[in-house]
C-alpha cells in the first residue's frame, strides 16, 4: 500500500498508529526518514555543494535544510535540481525494501510506503491501494507554524508547491481526513484497517 498526502496532513500520525497497533506485521518504508538520513552522505552532500554552493551547508558542514528549504521554495528549477539529485537514491532504497520484504521474520501482513511526492513525482511504487491522509489548507498551515516553526508564507509555498489535496484525494483508493482531534484519526484508521482486514 501507499500513503500518501499533504505535508502536515498527518502521514506520520497515521504511521505511528499503524505501528502501534500491527507491531512486528507492518513493514514500512518512510521516505521522509531517508531523505533525512540521504542529507548526511557524503555522496548527496557533495552533488548538493556542487549544484547549490556552500550557502546549504551549516559550519559544520550538514546540510542546513532550512537554508535548503529557502531556497528551493522560491525556485522551480532549484527544486526540481534537489529532486533529480535525491530520487533516484530513494527510488533505489525503495526497490531494495520491496525486494527483501520476502525475506523478513515474521513475514508482514502489511508493507506500507509513505511517499509524501508519490503523484508528482510519479514514484513507481507496487501497491495495491492508495491511501490519502488529507487535510484543509488552514490547518495545514497552522500546523506548520506552530509544530514545526516555519513561518505562514514559506508553510504556503510548500503547500502550494504540491499538487492540490483534492486532485490526490480523487486518486486515492481510501481517504483519511485529518481536520480534527487525533482520536477521529484513530477512528478512521481503525475503520481502514477493518475494510481492509487488517
Amino acid at each position: 500500500m501507499a500513503l500518501t498526502g499533504g505535508i502536515a496532513s498527518g502521514k506520520s500520525s497515521v504511521l505511528r498508529f499503524l505501528r502501534d497497533r500491527m507491531g512486528s506485521k507492518i513493514a514500512v518504508f518512510d521516505a521522509d526518514a531517508e531523505v533525512r538520513q540521504l542529507l548526511t552522505t557524503d555522496q548527496i552532500k557533495s552533488k548538493l555543494e556542487r549544484s547549490f554552493g556552500a550557502e546549504v551547508f551549516a559550519s559544520e558542514g550538514e546540510v542546513d535544510r532550512s537554508a535548503l528549504r529557502e531556497l528551493v521554495f522560491a525556485d522551480a528549477g532549484k527544486r526540481k535540481l534537489l529532486e533529480e539529485i535525491i530520487h533516484p537514491s530513494v527510488l533505489l532504497r525503495c526497490q531494495e525494501f520491496g525486494a527483501n520484504l520476502e525475506e523478513r521474520e515474521p513475514a508482514p501482513v502489511l508493507a506500507v510506503y509513505e511517499i509524501p511526492l508519490l503523484y508528482e513525482s510519479d514514484f513507481p511504487v507496487p501497491r495495491d491501494a492508495d491511501l490519502v491522509v488529507g487535510a484543509s489548507k488552514a490547518v495545514q498551515v497552522r500546523r506548520l507554524t506552530e509544530y514545526r516553526g516555519l513561518d505562514a508564507n514559506m508553510a504556503e509555498k510548500i503547500i502550494d508547491a504540491q499538487m492540490p489535496m483534492t486532485e490526490k484525494m480523487q486518486r486515492a483508493d481510501f481517504v483519511l481526513w485529518n481536520d480534527g482531534a487525533e482520536s477521529e484519526l484513530h477512528e478512521q484508521i481503525t475503520l481502514f484497517l477493518d475494510a481492509i482486514g487488517g
